[in-house]
């Protein structure tokens, strides 16, 4: 065992930077330093100097534990805020903490028994995040408003059917609260807007038996990832005061299998397997498209 893992460390750059990657007005980048175990989160305020502010150093954190495993790593669109969640026994429970950027210190807020998936809201005072079942299945949503206790928290949805699973996610534009129950072989996406995070959860469309379909914001409108009529997906967009009327925007072509669409302002980044191959399709609102060859 010795040997495999000294020849498998051998082969690994242990001092290494991750490409940074911007948001608003800062850089974050995750690095690695040999005879480190755990990896350490910056930013800041260029790609040159990316490494500068040390955010999250989990090595300092896992001091003192035999297990440690980091999975909410969520800045607020103020970036002022840093929500960050921790398991030190293995469980995939977490712990899950608030960090003010500024001082570097955690905040009182202590969110016990916390799975994947958080979400801001858009003033940064209300932070969602799901909770796990007996069977570790991620079943509740919860809303807390930052300084206050666990106990005052709310709960906004519960799922009882066991096939489903709850995740929430912030859209790529930072406007809407994205809630998606899922199972192997169906869906079903609710949404809050993210400046009235008090709002009733709306739900896009009820589940349907082999229907899967994704949502995100695409400015003016909604952009769906449906199977509906499409064994290999196709794309559709939608009224943002009607996201259940689907109009589509790119067809659907047996053999291209989408598997994922990134919208940004002025365009779609489409993810597709053809023909066994990966492949970037990025498609403009005009309707034209050009591919990435990888």
């Amino acid at each position: 065992v010795e040997s495999i893992f000294h020849e498998i460390k051998q082969r690994v750059q242990e001092t290494d930077t991750a490409a940074p990657v911007r948001k608003g007005d800062w850089w974050y980048v995750s690095r690695t330093v040999e005879g480190e175990a755990y990896a350490i989160h910056c930013r800041g305020r260029s790609r040159e100097t990316a490494t500068e502010q040390v955010l999250l150093d989990e090595n300092v954190e896992a001091e003192g534990h035999e297990y440690f495993s980091v999975h909410a790593f969520d800045v607020d669109n103020s970036q002022r805020l840093l929500a960050w969640s921790a398991d030190t026994d293995g469980s995939e429970e977490y712990l899950l903490r608030i960090r003010d950027l500024d001082s570097g210190r955690d905040l009182d807020d202590r969110i016990e028994g916390t799975y994947y998936g958080t979400a801001w809201s858009a003033d940064a005072e209300w932070l969602f995040y799901t909770v796990p079942d007996d069977q570790m299945r991620p079943y509740q949503l919860w809303r807390h408003r930052v300084g206050t206790t666990q106990a005052d928290d709310a709960l906004v949805i519960e799922e009882a059917d066991e096939r489903f699973f709850l995740d929430v996610d912030l859209s790529r534009s930072g406007e809407w609260i994205i809630i998606t129950l899922g199972s192997k072989e169906s869906s079903e996406v609710w949404l809050v807007p993210a400046a009235s995070p008090t709002d009733a959860p709306r739900c896009v469309r009820r589940r349907e038996d082999h229907h899967e379909y994704a949502v995100d914001h695409w400015g003016d409108r909604f952009v769906v990832l449906t199977n509906e009529g499409a064994e290999d997906f196709r794309v559709m967009t939608a009224p943002l005061d009607a996201p259940h009327d689907w109009s589509e925007f790119i067809a659907h072509e047996p053999g291209r299998r989408i598997t994922g669409v990134e919208p940004f302002a002025g365009h779609l980044v489409v993810h597709a397997w053809s023909q066994a191959q990966p492949g970037l399709r990025i498609h403009f609102r005009d309707g034209s498209s050009r591919d990435i060859d990888l």
